[in-house]
């Protein structure tokens, strides 16, 4: 399960016909490894900041989805007594997740030391919530901890992709 399942139905079908799965996991290994390609170039600049990814994970999660009905909205407006995830996910009028990022390697992505209070309000907050590093994505629903995928890892600092895990 990439993002796509955890966002709701992720849709097999095109112009009326069923696309094979087969056919659809290669779109999403070859969009994932467009992805880790682009984010290990801005870090091998050194300059890059958490925000310098962002363009690439939007479009990552746009491609992913697949569904012109869903909007991946980065900077969304503040959630009153919540604040601004960095994403929120939206189909129609009606959010169905969002989504924290903080800088490649961050050690905390677990909310247990620096993020801890924010990390709390969110997940406390929101329905379907995804905090990530770029590389590592901690799935919550309700709160709760569902899983955790790492789909790249820094060796050698360089950002290897984890294929098996895509």
């Amino acid at each position: 399960m990439l993002i796509g399942g955890f966002f709701g139905k992720n849709s097999n079908r095109k112009c009326g016909r069923i696309i094979p799965f087969k056919i659809l996991k290669s779109k999403k290994m070859s969009t994932v490894s467009t992805y880790i390609d682009k984010i290990n170039q801005l870090y091998q600049t050194g300059t890059a900041t958490e925000h310098s990814y962002r363009p690439d994970l939007k479009v990552m999660l746009d491609e992913i989805v697949n569904n012109s009905n869903i909007q991946v909205i980065n900077e969304a407006k503040r959630i009153r007594n919540v604040g601004a995830p960095d994403y929120h996910i939206k189909k129609g009028e009606i959010p169905i997740g969002y989504i924290e990022a903080k800088d490649i390697g961050m050690e905390d992505l677990e909310g247990k030391k620096k993020n801890k209070e924010q990390f709390n309000r969110y997940k406390n907050a929101l329905d379907n919530l995804i905090i990530t590093d770029y590389l590592e994505f901690y799935f919550y629903k309700n709160g709760e901890f569902i899983q955790k995928i790492s789909i790249a890892k820094i060796e050698e600092n360089q950002i290897k992709p984890i294929e098996e895990n895509f």
